[in-house]
C-alpha cells in the first residue's frame, strides 16, 4: 500500500510519500520457500523552492524493513533473516542559474545512516545443538558533489570535485549455542569492527569536441585518493591509503543515415570496501572474514557500440572486452566461510542486441539478447589464494535472449507480452553453481477506468516454471506463478 502527495508552490513545490509493504512465505513450482517472508515500510519527502539565484532542494527518506528472511537451499535446517534493517537518508542540491560564462553551476550533498541486523539460527541436529549468531552493523555515510559546465567553442568541459565516504562503521558480532532444554551452553560477543572510516578525495574534468558534422571525441580524467583507518575490533588498528588516476576516451562517428559507430578506452580504479577489509562475522550467506591487505582493483576497459535509427525502428550492436588487475573477489574456503582476495589477473567480454520496432500505430515489439563470459588469470592471491588459469568468475551472466510484445488501445490502456530464454550457464563461479536452461513469461495489463483513476494487472511465470532465484550455490527456486493487482486513483 502506497500513497503519495504532491502540491505546487509559486517558485516551488512539495511531494510526500509514504508506503507499507508486507509478504509472507512465497510459493514455488515445488512448494512454499521456507523463510522468505518480510515487511517493509517508510517515507519520503522532497522540498523545491527558488532561493537566491538558484533553486534549492531538500529531502529525506526513511525506511524499514523488518524480518526479512533469506532463504536457503539447506531447507528447514538453517534460518538466516535480517529482524531489522533501518535507512535515513537526506538530500540537499542548489543549482545555480548560469553565470561567467557557465552554463551549469551545481553542488549536491548527501547524508545517511545505516543499521543492519543479521541473525542466524542452525537448529539443532543428532551431532550438534542449536546454535544463534548475529551481527549488528551500523554506520554513516556521505557525499559532497560540486560541478560546473561551460561551452568552449563546440566543446563541452565540465569540472568537479567528489568527495565521498563513510565513517562510524561499528560492527557488534555475537554467538550463543543452547542444550536440548534451550539453556545458554556458551555465550560470546565480539566487537568485529569498533571504528572504521573510508573517505575518497576525487577531482575530476571532461570534454565533449564535435569535429565538423560527423566526428565527435570526448574525453575524462580523474584523480581519486583514498583512506581507510580501522581503530580496534578483530583485526586491530589498520590503515591505507591509495592515490590513482583514472580516465577514458572517446570516438562517435557518423557513417550514414541513422548509422553511427562509438568507441571507448577507459582505465578505471577501485578501492576495497570498509566491510572487505575489516568485517568479520555473520552474513547471509555465511561467515566472512575480511583481508586488510587487500590492493585496489584495477581495469582497463574497451567498448564498442553500432547503432542503427531509422523511421519506427532502431537496433543497436554492444561489444565489451574489460582487463582486470588484482580483481577483489570473495571465495568459499570451507562450509560457511568466505575470504577475500585479489585474484590476478581477470578478463570479461560479452555481446549484446537489441532491436525495437513499432509495428503499425498500436503495436510495438523489443527482443534483446546477451552472451558474457568471465575467466580468471594466473596470479597469486594476497593474503589467501592462488588464481587458476581460465576459471569462471562470479556474476557473469548466462546467455539469454528476450522479447517483448506491448498493444496500446489508445490512451485508455496497454497489454503487454514479456518472454525470456536462458541458456544453461555451467561456467559458474567459485560461489555459484550450474544453472539449468529455463523460459519464463509473464503478462500485464491496465486500463484507465476514469480520468482520475486506473486499473494495472500483473501475471509473472505464468506457466510456473521452476527455477533457481540466482546462480548462487544455496539458492533455492524462485516464485510460481504469481499475480498483482493495483489501483491507482488521484484525488
Amino acid at each position: 500500500m502506497g500513497v503519495e502527495l504532491t502540491h505546487g508552490l509559486d517558485q516551488g513545490g512539495i511531494v510526500f510519500q509514504a508506503r507499507y509493504r508486507n509478504f509472507e512465505a512465497y510459493r514455488s513450482p515445488e512448494g512454499n520457500i521456507f523463510n522468505s517472508q518480510a515487511s517493509d515500510r517508510g517515507f519520503l519527502g522532497r522540498f523545491t523552492h527558488a532561493l537566491g539565484d538558484g533553486e534549492l532542494s531538500v529531502g529525506w527518506q526513511t525506511s524499514f524493513g523488518r524480518d526479512t528472511g533469506r532463504p536457503d537451499s539447506l531447507g528447514e535446517a538453517v534460518k538466516t533473516s535480517y529482524p531489522e534493517e533501518n535507512s535515513h537518508r537526506l538530500t540537499l542540491s542548489y543549482d545555480l542559474e548560469p553565470r561567467a560564462g557557465f552554463t551549469r553551476i551545481g553542488f549536491q550533498g548527501f547524508w545517511g545512516r545505516y543499521q543492519l541486523i543479521t541473525e542466524r539460527e542452525d537448529f539443532a541436529t543428532d551431532d550438534a545443538p542449536k546454535t544463534l549468531s548475529a551481527a549488528d552493523v551500523i554506520a554513516d555515510d556521505f557525499s559532497f558533489r560540486s560541478f560546473a559546465v561551460r561551452p568552449v567553442g563546440k566543446a563541452r568541459w565540465e569540472l568537479g570535485v567528489d568527495v565521498n565516504g563513510r565513517y562510524g562503521l561499528e560492527a557488534l558480532d555475537s554467538f550463543a549455542a543452547f542444550d536440548r532444554g534451550g539453556d545458554v551452553l556458551l555465550e560470546r560477543n565480539e566487537l568485529a569492527i569498533e571504528n572504521a572510516r573510508r573517505t575518497d578525495v576525487g577531482l575530476y574534468t571532461s570534454t565533449e569536441v564535435l569535429v565538423g558534422s560527423r566526428w565527435s571525441i570526448g574525453t575524462g580524467v580523474r584523480i581519486d585518493h583514498v583512506t581507510t583507518h580501522n581503530e580496534g575490533g578483530f583485526f586491530g588498528d589498520h590503515s591505507t591509503e591509495n592515490t590513482a588516476l583514472s580516465g577514458y576516451g572517446s570516438l562517435k562517428v557518423e557513417l550514414g543515415r541513422g548509422v553511427s559507430l562509438t568507441g571507448q578506452v577507459a582505465h578505471g580504479f577501485r578501492d576495497p570496501r570498509l566491510s572487505d577489509r575489516y568485517f568479520r562475522g555473520i552474513t547471509g550467506r555465511g561467515i566472512v572474514i575480511g583481508n586488510p591487505n587487500l590492493e585496489p582493483e584495477r581495469a582497463n576497459q574497451f567498448d564498442v557500440a553500432l547503432r542503427f535509427a531509422r523511421g519506427k525502428s532502431r537496433a543497436a550492436v554492444y561489444g565489451y572486452f574489460y582487463r582486470f588487475s588484482d580483481l577483489i573477489e570473495r571465495f568459499e574456503v570451507t562450509d560457511d566461510v568466505f575470504l577475500f582476495r585479489n585474484r590476478g589477473k581477470a578478463d570479461i567480454r560479452g555481446l549484446e542486441a537489441e532491436v525495437q520496432s513499432e509495428l503499425g500505430t498500436n503495436y510495438i515489439i523489443e527482443v534483446s539478447a546477451q552472451i558474457a563470459r568471465g575467466n580468471a588469470g594466473a596470479g597469486i592471491g594476497v593474503g589467501v589464494g592462488v588464481g587458476i588459469n581460465d576459471a569462471p568468475l562470479d556474476d557473469i551472466p548466462g546467455a539469454n535472449v528476450k522479447a517483448q510484445l506491448r498493444r496500446n488501445f489508445g490512451e485508455r490502456g496497454y497489454a503487454q507480452l514479456w518472454v525470456a530464454y536462458f541458456v544453461e550457464d555451467d561456467r559458474f563461479g567459485p560461489t555459484e553453481t550450474v544453472t539449468p536452461r529455463y523460459a519464463t513469461v509473464d503478462f500485464s495489463v491496465g486500463w484507465r477506468l476514469s480520468s482520475k483513476v486506473e486499473l494495472r494487472g500483473l501475471m509473472r511465470n505464468i506457466f510456473d516454471t521452476a527455477y533457481p532465484i540466482s546462480p548462487d550455490a544455496r539458492a533455492v527456486l524462485a516464485p510460481g506463478v504469481t499475480a498483482v493487482v493495483t489501483v491507482i486513483a488521484e484525488f
